[in-house]
């Protein structure tokens, strides 16, 4: 077969073994994982309730552990944070491997989690994915084949009837908390009626949103225009780049951040106001 061909007919073989593998079906994938007596605590709340903190906590008190998240930037955070306060962690992701001598821990994306490691405690993030069409069988298979005693579940309210579901197919006790913001969202619309004003006003810790790279690029020159040091993050920039643009923010060499939805997959940033274009 021609290369077109060939890949054609290769996604139709696993569109068929996909729908023939149910959930039961899991469990003799992962039988370590299937036979621990592994403890579930599920951590549901909105942005800014501290989950991020609460993993990180959780991480640092553990011999061994691991956290898996949808991001490449999400685990080099975590890698970063726990390096930085003593406790050796290890980078793992589809573009790159930092290993950190004696490291105990690793931070990765979650497709690439290792089922064959056992370990004391392991984080799986953003959980709210587990119903995503393109990227639910990796959340999926985490909390199937998570190889540790201890497992935690964060992310948003909404991914509570999955998890309930899942779990009560795998027959796996759960712990749900609910956690609440640490600071009131209030939403406003004094900038409505003026934008160009809006740029004149913006302050330091401001976050425009807009919807394509060329409407960040715009809305970015204009704000450099305006002598306001400015951050910007999209999702055509290279992994280096984008980590580069949220330092840049993060540290305070940029007041002022405009992003698409690059940054809205739990990326943590000191956003004040989040102004949409």
């Amino acid at each position: 077969y021609d290369a077109t061909t060939l890949k054609r007919r290769q996604d139709a073989v696993w569109v068929e073994v996909s729908k023939k593998l149910c959930v039961d079906d899991y469990p003799t994938l992962f039988p370590v994982a299937a036979a621990m007596n592994r403890r579930v605590t599920v951590v549901l709340g909105p942005t800014n309730s501290g989950k991020t903190y609460r993993a990180i906590e959780l991480l640092k008190n553990a011999k061994t552990g691991a956290y898996l998240g949808p991001l490449r930037l999400l685990a080099l955070e975590i890698h970063e944070r726990l390096n930085e306060e003593g406790v050796a962690c290890d980078l793992l992701t589809g573009e790159e491997r930092v290993q950190i001598p004696g490291a105990g821990h690793v931070a990765s994306t979650i497709e690439m989690m290792n089922a064959d490691v056992p370990l004391d405690t392991i984080v799986i993030d953003e959980v709210q994915m587990l119903v995503d069409s393109d990227r639910g069988w990796a959340w999926t298979q985490a909390v199937v084949g998570a190889n540790a005693r201890e497992v935690w579940l964060l992310g948003a309210l909404s991914a509570e009837p999955a998890i309930q579901a899942l779990a009560a197919r795998l027959g796996l006790p759960l712990e749900v908390r609910h956690k609440t913001r640490k600071h009131p969202l209030v939403v406003g619309h004094a900038l409505a009626n003026n934008p160009a004003g809006a740029l004149r006003k913006a302050r330091r810790g401001d976050a425009f949103i807009v919807f394509s790279r060329r409407d960040a690029l715009n809305l970015r020159d204009d704000l450099l225009a305006l002598g306001k040091p400015v951050a910007c993050i999209y999702g055509a920039l290279s992994p280096e780049v984008r980590e580069r643009e949220a330092r840049r923010f993060a540290g305070g060499d940029a007041d002022i951040l405009v992003a698409t939805d690059a940054i809205g997959m739990g990326l943590n940033l000191p956003i004040q106001r989040v102004v949409f274009t």
